[in-house]
């Protein structure tokens, strides 16, 4: 069922240059524009499900920051109508600080999470997540 194609980044990603492809049809398949509904999904509960679709369209929203960015956000990073950030993977390297406008359904999103007492904006680290209280 698979077969090995040759690739023009071969010296960039594999060894070779073969990248393995699937002939199976039965996939599903995604269009485009069903992908770019997801920010819009409306749900109900806190199900783990929800939790998880919160965080992707919140990291969607935010022009595609990391899930570790999103983490570690803390509310004195939120400035007016900015979050201001250092980028995880470069905070020993680079001291200049990331603006990205946080658009009004991503304020939506903070302001669903965001508890003063908590460290983190979001309930993902050690601030109050509690798994045992979910679906």
């Amino acid at each position: 069922d698979y077969t090995a194609i040759k690739t023009p980044f071969k010296k960039a990603l594999f060894k070779g240059g073969n990248l393995i492809e699937t002939d199976n049809k039965d996939l599903e398949l995604y269009q485009a524009q069903d992908f770019f509904k997801l920010p819009y999904v409306k749900y109900n509960g806190t199900s783990y499900r929800n939790y998880a679709l919160d965080f992707w369209r919140f990291c969607f929203l935010m022009r595609g920051i990391n899930f570790v960015e999103m983490a570690v956000m803390k509310p004195n990073d939120v400035k007016g109508e900015y979050f201001e950030f250092t980028r995880e993977k470069l905070k020993s390297r680079v001291v200049t600080k990331q603006r990205i406008k946080i658009v009004p359904e991503a304020r939506e999103i903070i302001n669903k999470y965001l508890n003063k007492s908590n460290d983190y904006v979001f309930p993902i680290l050690d601030n109050g997540f509690d798994k045992d209280n979910n679906e």
